[in-house]
């Protein structure tokens, strides 16, 4: 079965995945966004840490406020729903941009031309961005200087 060429292959639907993609798409270049997953970020995260830190500041510009509580369980309900509503939102975003998106895990190969192959099925592209994200890890304190 012959490889289906693209000219660029996406590796990964997080927020750079998406905006690569959809940048290149905007430039007329023909488009596949590989995910195994749901697509978007961590956006909800970062602005939750953002005003846990803006809390934390306060103090430094004469905001008292006593008592500050967080109910992991409210950002957790409203994340989830936020994100599931992101979900759709980018993938009919990714078909507006005539966006292929193939959804499995996408791996190289030995192939003489740039191929990623996801369950069985090859893709090829002379340009290939790996945008998978990762994961926070936290040292053990012995390795923390």
């Amino acid at each position: 079965m012959a490889a289906a060429a693209y000219e660029l292959l996406v590796l990964g639907g997080g927020s750079g995945g998406l905006a690569g993609a959809r940048r290149a798409a905007e430039m007329g270049v023909r488009v596949a966004l590989v995910e195994p997953r749901r697509l978007g970020g961590t956006c909800v995260m970062w602005n939750t840490a953002m005003h846990a830190e803006f809390i934390h500041d306060h103090p430094d510009y004469g905001f008292e406020i006593p008592g500050v509580r967080f109910n992991w369980r409210t950002i957790k309900e409203k994340r989830d729903a936020y994100v599931r509503r992101l979900n759709e939102i980018y993938e009919n975003n990714l078909a507006k941009a005539h966006i292929d998106l193939i959804r499995g895990y996408g791996k190289f190969t030995a192939d003489p031309e740039p191929t990623i192959e996801v369950d069985g099925q090859k893709y090829t592209a002379p340009h290939i961005l790996i945008a998978t994200g990762g994961r926070p890890v936290v040292p053990p304190d012995c390795e923390v200087p």
